[in-house]
């Protein structure tokens, strides 16, 4: 990890505060049989399984910038998803056991309403910008 990606790591456990036990190095096996491996993986005071996909905000020129902020929105989405299902299916547990979190050093307005699409489907997901 670069030192900009520790700061942020440390930002993001500074949020969670005592609320999460984080696991150390989890890893998961994905539908397509490739290794995952999510940011952070915990359990929070409720008994919630916890997984969170940091993003932070890629240096770019300009006109770089907004294809690779599109991009890793998507990538953002279907990270946090992929790693979900992986979940749900090596621990046994459901969608309603998880909170997920994508949570970055940049707001990204498109992650945002995909997040509340999902949250409306019964998912519970947030978008964090710290």
């Amino acid at each position: 990890m670069t030192e900009k990606e520790n700061r942020l790591l440390a930002r993001v456990k500074a949020y969670f505060g005592n609320e999460v036990e984080w696991c150390d190095d989890t890893k998961l096996v994905s539908a397509r049989g490739t290794m995952l491996k999510p940011d952070l993986v915990g359990k929070d005071s409720n008994g919630l399984h916890v997984i969170v996909e940091i993003k932070n905000n890629p240096s770019a020129t300009a006109k770089d910038h907004a294809t690779n902020k599109r991009d890793g929105e998507r990538e953002s989405i279907g990270q946090i998803l992929d790693y979900a299902t992986a979940y749900m299916e090596q621990n046994d547990v459901s969608i309603k056991d998880l909170r997920l979190f994508i949570i970055g050093d940049y707001f990204s307005e498109t992650v945002d309403k995909i997040c509340q699409f999902l949250r409306d489907q019964g998912i519970n997901i947030e978008h964090k910008y710290i």
